[in-house]
């Protein structure tokens, strides 16, 4: 299960899909990103502005949760949503940051569920080498994660496409 479909979730999508997780269920609140999910191998996609995940995670799993939710979200408030999706002894990875609080947060579900929480660490030089293999053998297609290319001159208009709707932007390539 992976929470939230930006680039990052996008990749996890994807990720998850080559190692063999099945079913790879992606959610997202826009349409572009579900679409871009299944096209990196997610078995369904879940709108969260449409349906309730968390049932909708359960009914898929036929009421046992999922082994693993990666929330690359950041939001604090899917952290609840995340925990009640997961199976018991099911994990749970903050691939994401957050600088905001979990409001109400308790420790009794994990406790109750025998979950584990995974943070994840910052990008480290042995990371590009696997990342180059994959893209480079037509494992992960990186066609559609850029959204629009800018030159340098540009980059105040693509800092404005970003701020007037970030829901629709990916990443922006800004070209010296």
């Amino acid at each position: 299960m992976v929470l939230g479909q930006g680039t990052t979730g996008l990749f996890h999508t994807r990720l998850a899909k080559l190692s063999g997780a099945r079913p790879v269920l992606a959610i997202s609140r826009t349409a572009t990103k579900r679409r871009l999910a299944e096209r990196m191998g997610a078995d369904a996609t879940l709108d969260s502005t449409r349906t309730d995940v968390v049932a909708e995670v359960l009914a898929l799993t036929g009421g046992r949760g999922a082994d693993l939710v990666i929330d690359t979200s950041g939001d604090p408030r899917l952290v609840h949503p995340a925990i009640e999706m997961l199976r018991p002894g099911g994990t749970l990875l903050f691939y994401a940051i957050s600088h905001e609080p979990v409001p109400d947060f308790t420790t009794f579900p994990l406790y109750l569920k025998e979950l584990t929480l995974l943070g994840s660490r910052a990008l480290v030089a042995a990371d590009f080498e696997p990342a180059i293999r994959l893209v480079a053998s037509g494992d992960v297609d990186l066609d559609g994660l850029i959204t629009a290319t800018y030159s340098l001159d540009d980059a105040p208009a693509a800092f404005d496409e970003y701020e007037r709707a970030p829901e629709r932007v990916l990443r922006l390539l800004i070209v010296p």
